[in-house]
């Protein structure tokens, strides 16, 4: 039981919390501009909303997290079969 929660569950929660973070920080850059109040805004809102290279920043973070995911937790994909062969031929001269 440990060992499948281990090997199939734990990766596919770290996949799926990565995206999530991804997605999150993606959605930031774009609906932070709507959420800006006019009077004091917070300052983490604020620069999300302006900041041109803040933005551009986490944009590119959540591709790198999307990446990460992808090469670290991507979900185990069943082994696909062999197609059947012989083995070698037995009469090749080796050097």
């Amino acid at each position: 039981m440990w060992d499948r929660l281990r090997k199939v569950w734990l990766p596919r929660f770290c996949f799926a919390i990565t995206l999530a973070v991804a997605v999150g920080l993606a959605a930031l850059v774009f609906v932070a501009p709507w959420l800006v109040p006019e009077e004091s805004p917070p300052f983490v809102l604020e620069l999300f909303a302006e900041d041109v290279t803040v933005r551009r920043t986490a944009l590119a973070s959540a591709c790198c997290l999307v990446v990460t995911a992808c090469v670290f937790f991507r979900p185990a994909i069943a082994p696909t079969k062999k197609s059947p062969k012989g083995p070698p031929p037995g009469s090749m001269a080796g050097a």
